[in-house]
Formats: C-alpha cells, sequence, structure tokens
C-alpha cells in the first residue's frame, strides 16, 4: 500500500513514476534473490503507464536550411558533428583531439561530461555499449581538419573561455535556440539534433541493431521504444511478401508443368 500510495501522489509525473516503478521493482527482485523478501511488492501495485512521446525533429528541408545557413557559426561544427553521429550533448564536449583519428574518419567516444556547482565532471558511460567507435563523414572529417588547424593547443575539441575547460552546455542550447528563431525553424535542443539523427537513419532503412550500436544505448529495445514511430514499414513489409507471393506463384506454375 506505501507503494501505490507512493505512486497515486505521482500521478501527474507519469515518466517519473514510471521510473520509480523500475528501479523499485529491481531493488526488491534483488530482496526475493536473497531471500529477504518472499516476492517482489512492485507485483501487486497499479504499474504506472508512461508512453514515450514522440520526438518533434526536422525534415530534410530544414535540415539543410539549418547546416547552409549556420556554416559561419562558430557552434557549426558541434552541431555538424552531433547531426552526423547522433552522439549527446555531453559526449561531444568531452571528446578530446586524442579520441579523433583524422586520417580513418574514426572518433572513439568513450566519456562525457556534466556540471556540478559549476566544475566539470567527468566520467565513463553508463554502460559498456556507450564506448564506442563511430565513423565520420568525409564531409564533416573535413570542417573538423579544419577546426584542427585553428585550435592546435587544444586537448579538447570543444571547448569554453578558459583554455583547458569544456563549453557550457547552456552556452550551446541558448545559441541554438537563438539560430533556430533566427532561421524560422521550429527549436531543437542539441539533444533534439541527436533524434534527428537517429530518425533520419531510421526513416532511411538503416537496421535498429545497427542504429542502436551508433547511439550508444544498451539494446535495441530501448532504440525502438524511442524512435518506433520514425520507422516505416509499409514499403519494404510490401516488397518482402511481394517476393513471398511471386515465389509461392512461380512454384506452382512449375508443379503443374
Amino acid at each position: 500500500m506505501h507503494i501505490q500510495e507512493l505512486f497515486n501522489r505521482l500521478q501527474e509525473k507519469p515518466s517519473v513514476a514510471e521510473k520509480v516503478h523500475r528501479i523499485l521493482h529491481r531493488c526488491f527482485n534483488v530482496g526475493v534473490l536473497w531471500g529477504e523478501l518472499k516476492e517482489n511488492p512492485c507485483d501487486r501495485v497499479m504499474k504506472p503507464k508512461y508512453q514515450t512521446p514522440i520526438k518533434s525533429v526536422w525534415t530534410k528541408d530544414q535540415l539543410q536550411v539549418f547546416l547552409n545557413s549556420s556554416k559561419d557559426h562558430w557552434l557549426y561544427p558541434l552541431w555538424l558533428l552531433i547531426v552526423s553521429t547522433g552522439c549527446r550533448l555531453g559526449e561531444m564536449l568531452a571528446l578530446r583531439w586524442s579520441d579523433v583519428d583524422l586520417e580513418s574518419g574514426k572518433m572513439t567516444v568513450s566519456r562525457s561530461v556534466v556540471w556540478v556547482q559549476g566544475e566539470p565532471v567527468f566520467s565513463s558511460p553508463k554502460t559498456q555499449a556507450g564506448i564506442r567507435v563511430l565513423q565520420i563523414p568525409e564531409s564533416v572529417l573535413k570542417v573538423l581538419k579544419g577546426l584542427r588547424e585553428r585550435n592546435q593547443g587544444s586537448e579538447l575539441v570543444f571547448f569554453g573561455p578558459k583554455a583547458g575547460r569544456p563549453l557550457h552546455p547552456s552556452v550551446v542550447q541558448h545559441n541554438l535556440k537563438r539560430l533556430c528563431r533566427k532561421l524560422n525553424l521550429p527549436e531543437l535542443t542539441p539533444h533534439g539534433l541527436r533524434h534527428l539523427h537517429a530518425s533520419l537513419l531510421l526513416s532511411n532503412h538503416v537496421p535498429v541493431p545497427l542504429v542502436s550500436k551508433q547511439l550508444g544505448h544498451a539494446n535495441p529495445g530501448i532504440t525502438m521504444k524511442i524512435y518506433a514511430h520514425a520507422i516505416d514499414p509499409g514499403s519494404e513489409v510490401a516488397r518482402a511478401i511481394e517476393t513471398v507471393i511471386n515465389g509461392v506463384e512461380e512454384k506452382k506454375g512449375q508443379d503443374s508443368a
């Protein structure tokens, strides 16, 4: 009853309630495993229902307008890299030149940064899947090479006013928001650029497991839960069924002959 009362108080925050339920259920499962509990009390409450909202992203034309109009902006390389790799902002702001191979175009994502009480704190990804090696598109690689030539003395790819310190995420968000307004585009956050990357991949029929690895998700199920709306199975399903039907019809013709 205590757990149910907690969920009742969280009715106006369904996403929070869903997370609390997931954490408590996992904790109580450990209690059952260790013999401290006979059953998981979370199995006897009304599980909070929460549906991940559909992420609003730009169309391909809107993306082109943004990229073409922001080439002279000092944050253009950062925005371009997020759109082309799908990395989180924290991962990009922690990126070092030693993580980027400008010859092969491979980029290693192995850490992230958050700001705690005004200070940057670097950490490793929550799961092993978060550590990944990504291929940078050739056109984006050219932009990074130009950035490297301009920033020879910096360890970080993207850094703030003080040498050696990463950019604060609020600076990136503020500049992106202001540019969206200037270009009369729907406002996107840096995380929205990551969603845009994933949506573009899925809408172009890149397999979900590959997209999941690209994004650093722990498993493809997470990717499906967030981006299922971006997958249009219509034409692919129709072609697959057409192949099967044609195969059956051809076999019938051969048998009758």
